[in-house]
This record gives structure tokens, C-alpha cells and sequence, in this order.
């Protein structure tokens, strides 16, 4: 089965870099990760860029505002806050503007 049939890319470094079956390998990874502060935000951008698929987020924190370098929590947006809200669904949201086909847990 060609690459094209199983990931949307809107370029092909990645193939180019990893090669078709490293890549269909990445896409059908499945990734957990612990916790939810800026070493965890950093590391599912990445997964997320790389192109895992299958993405789990395992965190019960909450967006405050002493948090900082949280890149993919935001405080707030157009007219919306989200003070006190769980940082797993806000960091969902941003995964899926990196890449609309991934499936977050």
C-alpha cells in the first residue's frame, strides 16, 4: 500500500528523511505520555510533527496562571478563558491544528 493512501502530508520531508516504510512506521506508532508540563507539551509537538498517529495524553493538571513555557496551553483565546480548565483537552485542541489526522487520547 503506497504512503499517500495511508497519511495526508502536506509535504514530504518526512518520507524523504525517514524513508516510505519508516514512515508508515511512525504513523502507525502508539505514544502514552505522562504528565502534562513543558517537557511533556515538547515531546507531543514532536510526536505530532513526526507524524505518530496514535497520541494518549495522561494528565489530571489544570491551567493556571503561574504556569509557564506551556506552549501548547493557552491561558486564554479571542474571548475565551481557560483558567482552571484541564490541560489534557487544551493541549487536544492544539495537537489537532499541528495535524488534523491524529487520534489523542
Amino acid at each position: 500500500m503506497p504512503l499517500d493512501d495511508v497519511v495526508e502530508y502536506q509535504d514530504d520531508r518526512s518520507v524523504k528523511l525517514w524513508g516510505d516504510e519508516n514512515q508508515r512506521k511512525l504513523y502507525s506508532t502508539r505514544v502514552a505520555v505522562i504528565g502534562s508540563g513543558p517537557l511533556a507539551q515538547m515531546i507531543l509537538a514532536n510526536m505530532a510533527g513526526l507524524g505518530v498517529k496514535n497520541i494518549c495524553v495522561m494528565s489530571n493538571g489544570r491551567i493556571s496562571r503561574s504556569d509557564r513555557n506551556e506552549f501548547l496551553c493557552f491561558k486564554e483565546d479571542h474571548n475565551h478563558v481557560f483558567i482552571g480548565k484541564e490541560k489534557a483537552s487544551q493541549i487536544k485542541k492544539t495537537l489537532l491544528k499541528i495535524r488534523e489526522s491524529l487520534n489523542v487520547y
